[in-house]
């Protein structure tokens, strides 16, 4: 009995040390639908969670697909609740903006070309952290390595002049 309270309190400390670190950090991007599934494979508690999402917002829209596919990464019901909440709360974060990783798999299914799909990553605040599956799901549809590095946050940001030059040639 006495270990069993001991590993309650150890649990208990963790989780206070995690909030409060979290509480210390700088202002934080919105949450993304991969930053999301990332802090469910890390294993962290749902009100290690869920004060992120509280914090930060969302930066993509919640449907019920995503909340299905949420609940397969092993989102407990107070982190789908939280979603919901904060998608209620307030619209997603630019969404005209923000690419997901669906969206980047419809293009290539699409057959819209690599150059297309750069530009209108080059517009998004998204940067993707891809597991294996979808690294392989991206190959089989066309995806290059040099697409595969884009998502993953390694492109030049477009200038307006650079993007109104390439529309005035055209």
């Amino acid at each position: 009995m006495n270990s069993q309270i001991r590993l309650w309190v150890a649990v208990l400390i963790l989780t206070l040390v995690a909030v409060e670190f979290s509480r210390g950090q700088a202002p934080s991007k919105p949450v993304g639908e991969q930053d999301l599934t990332s802090l469910l494979s890390l294993g962290l508690d749902d009100e290690t969670i869920i004060a992120r999402i509280k914090k930060s917002g969302l930066a993509f829209e919640v449907s019920d697909p995503l909340l299905q596919k949420l609940k397969t990464a092993g989102a407990s019901d107070a982190v789908v609740k939280a979603v919901q909440d904060a998608a209620k709360a307030k619209p997603a974060v630019p969404a005209q903006n923000a690419v997901t990783y669906e969206q980047v798999l419809q293009m290539l299914t699409l057959g819209i070309d690599e150059e297309g799909i750069l530009k209108r990553l080059s517009q998004s605040p998204t940067v993707f952290t891809l597991d294996a599956r979808q690294v392989d799901a991206l190959k089989k549809s066309g995806a290059t390595e040099k697409l595969l590095a884009a998502m993953a946050g390694q492109r030049a940001a477009r200038s307006r002049s650079s993007s109104q030059k390439s529309s005035c040639s055209r």
